[in-house]
């Protein structure tokens, strides 16, 4: 994350959880159905035979007729969820990206958190919103189906060209009186035009270690660190592996033996 976003975690003990509405600005397929969906809402798709589904995925005039109904679709059929459901969103990965550091923090600065999901279960202490966590699904919305049985399954999804986000959501609604377990009921919105909520969190629980964004400097590093025992932290920080470089044949050799007991 960059850092003015670590800095407000480690200060307010909480987590920032945009609406969907903000996050369509950037991906306008958030929270909505897919051109399947919309084709089942708007005929009868299972009528149609195999090659007729194929003519109206292949056929390119077709496909945008149907994407522009689908978008405003969605729109209409989902509007609410732009104003109801936060997401907080994390990678799920056991190596490093360069991607991700790329992408979401800037070019010499950012944090990345090493957690996992219970760290994240137990971590939430807000009495004040129901967090759900879940792996989010990457689907070619053109020819797959979402399930949107539920409300929340329909933020659980994303377009397979996302994929590489590998992405972990919590998730919670701004509403009042809402099942989170049962079916979908008419939204009772509490606070309307909102484009975030914050969470409240044990840090200390949420994080097992920080990362520094493998091209920050030492100046940088140390004002982190000295700003996280500042506000009464201490975490472990574990090297980035793009900072290691590679090893003279000789020093292989010898790392070898010693890994191996040689």
């Amino acid at each position: 994350m960059n850092t003015s976003k670590f800095l407000s975690m480690i200060t307010s003990s909480s987590l920032f959880f945009p609406s969907i509405g903000k996050l369509r600005a950037s991906d306008p397929f958030e929270g909505g159905a897919g051109l399947v969906n919309y084709l089942l809402l708007s005929a009868d798709w299972n009528l149609l035979p195999e090659e007729g589904k194929n003519y109206f995925r292949n056929d390119e005039k077709f496909y945008n007729l149907f994407r522009l109904g689908q978008l405003k679709g969605y729109s209409a059929d989902s509007s609410y969820l732009s104003e109801t459901i936060f997401v907080n969103c994390w990678h799920a990965s056991e190596y490093e990206s360069d991607a991700m550091w790329r992408v979401y923090s800037e070019l010499s600065e950012g944090i990345a958190i090493v957690t996992d999901i219970d760290r994240m279960k137990n971590a939430i202490v807000d009495k004040n919103h129901f967090v759900y966590i879940g792996f989010v699904d990457y689907i070619d919305q053109r020819v797959e189906k979402i399930d949107d049985s539920h409300y929340l399954k329909k933020v659980m999804w994303k377009r397979q060209e996302f994929s590489h986000e590998k992405e972990v959501r919590l998730v919670t609604v701004n509403m009042d009186n809402i099942d989170f377990y049962g079916h979908e009921t008419e939204p009772n919105i509490k606070d309307k035009n909102r484009n975030f909520v914050t969470v409240d969190v044990d840090l200390n629980c949420l994080i097992e270690a920080i990362i520094f964004n493998p091209r920050s400097e030492t100046w940088y590093r140390k004002a982190i660190i000295k700003t996280i025992e500042a506000v009464g932290f201490s975490w472990a920080v574990m090297p980035s592996i793009f900072e290691e470089t590679p090893l003279s044949p000789t020093a292989m050799i010898q790392q070898l033996r010693e890994r191996h007991s040689l």
